[in-house]
């Protein structure tokens, strides 16, 4: 994850949908996520339930939970995206580690959607809008900054204590994040089926169903779309060729990249790129 500041561990910027293509790469982090929509809706996976976030509404994912948002019609979202990870309230003191491990640990709910008119919705959009103001000077307090977000996380903690799991759609989470970092690390490479399973010491079969129940996605499919992830990233921070750029991101063949480029986006990889630059 590219922090704001290299040895700061918080991300926080306000992003459109359309930077990630309107499908982000399904990911996890140890990290806990606050989604701010400002503008637009946006669908929302996380470990296997979808949810719609509309205007003003405030999306809290809880650490290490696989997610991603997406847009099947291409609609355009803004919104501010903030993620904290845990290291930075690394205590000696038991009974706050103890606090953050029971909120935010496996045991807890995976996910918070808060509509625009709930007390949960205007403290965590305040906490995102002071934070990332404080962090878009030029030179940020960083004291100040810390301290704005351990009052996130205290808000976060107080939700999620009042919340209650819901097992329905539980995952063996050890099985899809090796599965998933197989592919992270590999996706340069001749990637098979029976290498990502092999990753989660499961079988063909077993791997099919827990990328579809849980990612909603088959294992090509994930595949595709994170090198395809991969790619929009180097369209937009770099000036490399499409042909380049086909290769750097595990496509055997770049007139099938530009095809499934133009397929799920709706533009080729040179006009995405120019829609970028024109933005800039």
């Amino acid at each position: 994850m590219q922090y704001n500041i290299n040895d700061f561990p918080l991300y926080v910027r306000i992003n459109k949908l359309s930077q990630f293509g309107y499908w982000g790469a399904c990911h996890w982090h140890s990290g806990v996520e606050i989604v701010s929509i400002l503008d637009g809706t946006m669908d929302f996976f996380i470990n296997g339930q979808i949810v719609t976030l509309l205007p003003k509404s405030i999306l809290l994912v809880n650490s290490k939970r696989m997610h991603y948002g997406f847009s099947d019609t291409k609609d355009e979202c803004t919104f501010i995206d903030m993620i904290v990870e845990p290291s930075l309230f690394d205590s000696s003191c038991s009974s706050i580690q103890k606090q953050i491990d029971n909120s935010f640990g496996r045991s807890s709910e995976d996910y918070l959607l808060f509509d625009c008119k709930s007390e949960a919705a205007q403290e965590l959009a305040s906490a995102a809008r002071i934070i990332h103001g404080l962090m878009s000077t030029p030179k940020p307090n960083m004291i100040d900054v810390q301290v704005e977000c351990m009052k996130a996380m205290s808000r976060c903690i107080k939700f999620m204590g009042h919340s209650t799991r819901n097992t329905e759609h539980t995952v063996n989470n050890q099985e899809i994040w090796k599965m998933v970092d197989y592919i992270h690390r590999h996706y340069f490479e001749t990637v098979q089926i029976d290498n990502i399973a092999d990753a989660g010491k499961v079988s063909r079969t077993r791997c099919f169903n827990i990328f579809r129940n849980y990612l909603a996605q088959t294992p090509t499919e994930y595949l595709t779309r994170y090198r395809l992830d991969i790619s929009l990233k180097l369209l937009a921070k770099t000036d490399m060729s499409v042909k380049e750029i086909s290769s750097n991101s595990g496509f055997q063949s770049v007139s099938y990249y530009c095809a499934t480029f133009k397929r799920l986006f709706g533009c080729t990889p040179l006009e995405y790129r120019e829609s970028i630059s024109n933005k800039k």
